[in-house]
């Protein structure tokens, strides 16, 4: 169909009236194929096709045309399109030695719907609207039946495409004039798109195959724009819209069933790549109410896909689907010239998750887009002998979101602005994939089953100006804002009369960018200026805050062997940055850089095998996240300049970077074996968070605030893991490895016990196959070889071979990570208010590791490894010039609370070996310091602190039982960080010559509270029993507060300089055994090796008017008063044995240097006095 409406190439006069241009068509088709067929004795074969094709042309434009000589009210251009395809295509067949048959569904729309003004000059008094708006549907039944007494074959396709192009736009001039709605301007293109597929078959013989395939793509584009053009409105608003809804519904089923073999597969393939974009492009607008820029795409996609097989000796069930979301997002100013005087209000969307709209009045900019992902997928096969049954879903999301302004002027050349005049740059996005896939398979003899479920989320979301000119009376905000929720649920259950094997594996990746910022652009706002990135992550809860979980699992049970193996891998890897570089802004309320993140995962992985003779299985989860949060100003190629207009200023004019991220690790592993012979399995989990988080006003920068400027940086990190095996069996081995790295790489003993004993792989090479497939490809053959099967194929491909675990398992991997806020070398900072700079970082880590073993021998481990590394840090760089009417405070402050790791083991049988382990290490490192030769010429209070505490305990509990038992626990806790504050060499405090004394007080503060514990519980029991109990104990760690060489002082009251540590230890071993011959061991070592210092270094002039104090303090109070803390080791160690030999050993060491001093030429100035 082709339906225009149009005016070419003319010259028009309308007096008083109003132009209307309508194209409206409507496509329908409705086919039904259908194909049956009977051969009782030979060979038959049926097949119907559907194909249906919509090639729809709708246009309304008015081009080359000149309307500048009449008098037009409203103008409308509406192209409207709904195209409509239901479609059924099917088959029956029936043959006496074969049956074959095929239902076959192609439906395509591809459609162009355009409403524009181009090279025209058009004046109209009233409205100027251009609309082109798309309605395709597509319902499609493809479904095939083939029966033989011998073989049956039925096969069911349906693809469907919708790839249509929706533009609205006004494009070009004209030499009599430029386009003009006297009461406003609208541009709208508008999308909805939806599919509803069906693909079945079920085929019955003694060998029955069967197949069903479905492939969906939506492919438009929605385009709405001003481009090469001068549009005008004199009392109205300007509005761009594109507005994109998608929907992709399947059902692809396959069912076999036959008296020897069955063999099912179904293939889904769904793909969504829209471009959805609203701009102005090398033009001129200029709006008297306000202008918006808004661009929205809503995708909805459901999916529901499996296999039903069963024969007499073989059932055979495949299922395989992939998901490709890659849509592109944008509404954006480029190379333009646009002023709005915000009389009228203009409604839009907030773009901050919540679904509401806001009135506002000025320039709106703004792209959003959502993702909404429902997955179920699932296999059963069944048969006399042999049940196998594999499914692999596959799920790429790479969405671009970008709002922003380029290289262009907004508001510079316009007067009488409305004092609500605000300019909005905001990107959102939101992705939301809930998948569950499943695999079951039993047979006489054997079911073999795997599930594999692979979700990768690479989202790029962008709010920015870029250079550009943009003034606003009141406020300008630039925001990108992010949201990513997964949930899934990955099982594999398999039985056999003689084995069972069952395999489960999950990956959910996400690697996305968010970013917020202004570069190379000039700014000025009357109100607040703001720029916002916010991420937010939620891998196992669902949007009302139901916590379930990421989850998979697999059971297999065998008449002989059952073998099983579960294996769950997540990993956040996203950025979040708020920035100001190279440019000059002034906002005479708050300037607000932030960047936020958050993490919130929850796992369970789970295992069980039973075998009557063997029960072998696993249960591995692998949980990272490793993000970047950065709020700053900086200067890269031009100077970065913050409120340097004094006409700005005042008293609401604060400064205000914040870097905030909260991760958190929720886990739960276990493993269940049982066998008559061989029961053995092994729970593993390692977690890694290696966050970083920074604040900061970059180097050589000029930041001024007419009330207070802060730097701060907050990182919380919690992992919570709970890893679980047990197993019985004549034979019972049993392993548990909870693993924790915060920080840091994994240590050597972490690799050890995570180590693949009895495999010539890895542990990581191991898991590697797994996530990437063993011949390279998840999905293997099962799409097919069709052009669009293998290039979909390849495309997986190249996403699933990147991932990889090897550097969780790497002692060398580089892990450089912070919590920072800081001001950089060579800047110049003033204010009115005070100067906060604040890093504060919260560690949490509760790690429980337990295994046990039943058996006539039985073998048990238990291991708990945590190593973190927190480096928190507060600074002002060398050379810096500081000016403030208020105080100036840098606090670093660490703590890690309440942190347990414990480990369990026990056993009992004829023979019983165990071992519980637990380790803990911490480096806890604070410093927050003034740099070498920076100035501080005027301020109320200065302050630099640093606080560090750590509150350890690693206990382990191992019990043993039999005729012969053997144990080991082993507790093991260590704190290594370091707390440094400090004023740097050649610093200025107050005026070098004297004259005043700008300052009132000056307080450098290092602050660390360490308790260690460690508890070690063994107990033994049997004819032969022994057992080692140890725990030990270790801080090792500097405090240190100075001043540094050559600095100049001059303080009103006082100076103080203050180096506190409070340590507390407790090292426990008990050890209890009985039998006819019993031996033990316990030994409990607690150490401290702790250097105290507080000095002023060499050449250095101190003058207060008040005291100088340079004090040191180990376990006291500033008063100078003791403080209950101590360090124990206790040891015990009996039995109750006819003959027995026990020993138990306590060594308790403390070796704290304390030191406060005066180096040398130091050059102390006290009113009061100098202690």
């Amino acid at each position: 169909n082709v339906a225009k409406a149009y005016i070419e190439n003319s010259k028009v006069s309308l007096q008083e009236a109003d132009l209307n241009l309508d194209a409206d068509t409507k496509g329908e088709i409705k086919t039904i194929a259908a194909g049956g067929s009977g051969a009782p004795r030979g060979i038959d074969g049926a097949g119907s096709v559907c194909i249906n094709t919509v090639n729809d042309v709708t246009q309304t434009f008015i081009d080359n045309s000149d309307f500048s000589t009449g008098d037009v009210n409203n103008v409308s251009l509406n192209s409207q399109d709904t195209s409509t395809i239901e479609s059924i295509a099917g088959t029956l067949s029936y043959g006496g030695y074969s049956g074959i048959g095929a239902g076959v569904g192609i439906n395509t729309v591809n459609n162009q719907i355009n409403s524009y003004i181009k090279d025209s000059a058009l004046s109209a008094g009233g409205h100027i609207e251009i609309l082109a708006k798309a309605e395709n549907t597509i319902r499609a039944v493809s479904a095939a039946l083939a029966a033989s007494p011998e073989m049956a074959t039925a096969m069911a396709v349906s693809i469907n495409r919708i790839t249509s192009q929706i533009t609205s736009y006004i494009e070009g001039e004209h030499t009599s004039g430029d386009v003009e709605g006297e009461e406003g301007v609208s541009l709208f293109s508008e999308d909805n798109s939806d599919i509803f597929s069906i693909a079945g078959e079920l085929s019955a013989g003694n060998l029955g195959v069967g197949a069903s395939v479905s492939y969906n793509e939506i492919s438009n584009s929605i385009f709405s724009y001003i481009k090469d053009a001068q549009v005008t409105s004199n009392q109205g608003n300007i509005e761009v819209k594109s507005d994109s809804c998608g929907k992709i519904e399947t059902v692809s089923a396959g069912g076999a069933g036959a008296g020897s073999g069955a063999i099912a597969g179904s293939v889904v393939i769904n793909r969504i790549e829209n471009e959805i974009s609203s701009y102005i492009d090398n033009s001129s607008v200029e709006a008297y109410g306000s202008l918006g820029l808004l661009s929205t795409w809503d995708n909805t996609m459901n999916v529901y896909g499996g296999t039903l097989s069963g024969g007499g000796s073989l059932g055979i069930g495949a299922s395989a689907t992939v998901s490709i979301l890659r849509n592109k997002v944008k509404a954006y100013i480029k190379d333009s010239q646009v002023n709005t005087g915000a009389h009228q209000i203009i409604e839009v969307p907030k773009a901050d998750g919540s679904s509401d709209t806001e009135n506002i009045k000025g320039v709106a900019v703004i792209a959003t887009s959502k993702e909404d992902l429902d997955l179920w997928t699932a296999n059963a096969s069944g048969a006399g002998k042999a049940g196998i049954a594999a499914n692999t879903a596959v799920t790429i999301i790479e969405d671009e979101t970008k709002s922003y302004i380029s290289n262009s002027s907004v508001n510079q050349e316009i007067s009488g602005a409305d004092s609500s005049q605000v300019v909005k740059v905001k990107g959102w996005n939101s992705t939301d994939v809930d998948v569950k896939a499943g695999g079951l398979a039993f047979g006489g003899a054997a079911g073999f089953g795997e599930t594999s479920n692979i979700i990768l989320i690479g989202n790029t979301t962008k709010a920015y100006i870029n250079p550009s000119t943009i003034t606003a009376e009141k406020d300008i905000e630039v925001a990108s804002r992010t949201l990513e929720r997964v949930n899934a649920i990955t099982v594999s259950g398999e039985g056999g009369g003689k084995a069972g094997v069952a395999g489960a594996v999950a990956v959910i990746d996400l690697s996305n960018i968010n970013e917020a910022y202004i570069e190379g652009s000039t700014v000025n706002s009357w109100g607040d200026l703001k720029i916002v990135a916010e991420d937010e992550v939620y891998l196992g809860t669902e949007a009302d805050g139901d916590k379930q979980g990421i989850l998979v699992g697999s059971l297999s049970i065998g008449g002989v062997a059952g073998v099983g193996g579960s294996v769950l891998v997540t990993s956040i890897g996203n950025s979040t940055t708020s920035r100001i570089t190279d440019s000059t802004t002034n906002a005479k309320g708050i300037t607000q850089v932030e960047a936020t993140g958050k993490e919130d995962v929850l796992t369970y992985a789970a295992s069980g095998d039973l075998g009557g003779y063997v029960g072998i299985g696993g249960a591995v989860s692998v949980n990272t996240i490793e993000t970047t949060t950065r709020a700053y100003i900086n200067e890269v190629s031009a100077q970065a300049k913050v409120n340097q207009n004094e006409n700005y200023s005042s008293l609401d004019q604060d400064v205000e970077l914040k870097a905030e991220d909260s991760a958190k690790i929720e886990n739960r592993n276990a493993n269940v074996d049982a066998a008559g012979v061989v029961g053995a399995g092994a729970s593993i989990n390692v977690s890694s968070i290696k966050n970083e988080v920074m604040a900061s006003i970059g180097s050589g920068t000029e930041v001024s605030a007419g009330g207070k400027i802060s730097v701060e940086a907050v990182s919380d990190k919690s992992v919570d893991s709970i890893v679980i095996s047990a197993g019985a069996g004549t034979v019972g081995i049993q392993g548990a490895v909870a693993i924790v790295n915060i920080g840091a790489p994994i240590t050597e003993k972490g690799t050890e016990a995570s180590e693949n004993k009895n495999g010539s792989q890895s542990s990581d090479e191991e898991i590697n196959d797994q996530l990437t497939g063993t011949s390279g490809s998840k999905v293997g053959d099962q799409l097919g070889d069709t052009d669009t099967a293998l290039n979909t194929k390849n495309e997986a491909d190249s996403k699933t071979s990147n991932l990889s675990v090897s550097e969780e398992f790497d002692t060398n991997a580089i892990v450089d990570k912070s919590t920072t806020a800081f001001i950089g070398d060579n800047s110049i900072i003033n204010s009115q208010g005070d100067i906060n700079l604040n890093a504060t970082n919260t560690t949490q880590v509760k790690l429980i590791s337990g295994a046990t073993a039943l058996g006539v021998v039985g073998i048990d481990g238990a291991v708990a490894i945590a190593n973190i590394n927190d480096n928190t840090t507060t600074y002002i760089g060398q050379g810096s010039k500081i000016t403030t009417g208020g105080d100036i405070r840098l606090d670093a402050s660490s703590t890690l609370s309440d942190t347990d790791v414990d480990s369990y083991a026990g056993g009992a049988g004829v023979v019983s070996l165990g071992a519980a382990v637990s380790y803990l290490l911490s480096d806890n490192d604070v410093s927050s310091f003034i740099g070498a030769g920076t100035t501080i010429n005027n301020a109320e209070d200065i302050e630099i602190l640093a606080e560090n505490s750590s509150d350890i305990d690693a206990e382990s509990f191992g019990a043993n039982a039999g005729a012969a038992a053997i144990g080991v626990s082993w507790a093991e806790a260590k704190e290594q960080g370091d707390t440094l504050a400090s004023l740097g060499d050649n610093t200025v405090i107050g005026d070098d010559d004297d004259s005043d004394k700008n300052i009132n007080n000056l307080t450098i503060k290092a602050e660390a509270n360490q308790t260690v514990n460690a508890t070690s519980r063994a107990a033994s029991a049997g004819i032969l029993s022994g057992r080692g109990s140890v725990a030990n104990t270790e801080i090792n760690s500097q405090i240190t507060a100075f001043i540094g060489k050559e600095a100049h002082l001059n303080v009103e009251e006082n100076v103080a300089v203050q180096s506190m540590g409070h340590t507390s230890m407790e090292a426990s071993a008990l050890g209890v055994g009985g039998g006819g011959i019993d031996v033990g061991i316990s030994d409990a070592d607690a150490k401290t090796d702790i250097d105290i210092s507080a000095y002023i270094d060499d050449n250095s002039n101190v003058s207060a008017g008040g005291d100088v104090e340079v004090k040191s303090f180990y376990n006291y109070d500033t008063a100078g008063k003791p403080e209950d803390k101590k360090v124990n080791a206790t040891s015990e160690s009996s039995t109750g044995s006819l003959l027995g030999g026990v020993g138990a050993s306590s060594y308790a060491e403390t070796k704290p240097t304390v030191h406060a001093y005066l180096n040398n030429n130091t050059k102390i100035t006290a009113g009061k006095n100098i202690s």
